[in-house]
């Protein structure tokens, strides 16, 4: 068994942020072999109902999430998008899901 490692922390918290606003996700999972070494990459699409909200893709080499488009109802998009890239990295869920909350929300 391998031990859970930040990245599955952080998909996990990320399934119950989707699950509590019935946010559908997607995953790919990519591994890259450089040499001996292989690089797994897991990108998730999030959508609601038809309106896709976010791409992040999870790199187990840097531990680190990206996320790498992202469709901003207001304002910066690009400032948007680093701000939820640190609320991810910085595991701080519950500003993830108010952020998420009033993306849903604001679409209705």
């Amino acid at each position: 068994v391998i031990p859970k490692g930040p990245i599955d922390n952080m998909l996990e918290a990320l399934d119950r942020t989707c699950s509590m606003l019935s946010l559908e996700q997607h995953e790919a999972t990519e591994t890259q072999q450089i040499g001996k070494e292989s690089k797994i990459m897991k990108t998730r699409t999030i959508c609601s109902k038809e309106l896709f909200v976010c791409e992040i893709t999870f790199s187990y080499e840097t531990n680190q999430a990206t996320v790498t488009s992202f469709i901003s109802s207001v304002g910066d998009e690009e400032k948007s998008r680093q701000e939820l890239e640190e609320l991810i990295n910085n595991k701080q869920f519950d500003i993830l899901f108010r952020k998420f909350y009033r993306l849903v929300k604001g679409e209705q």
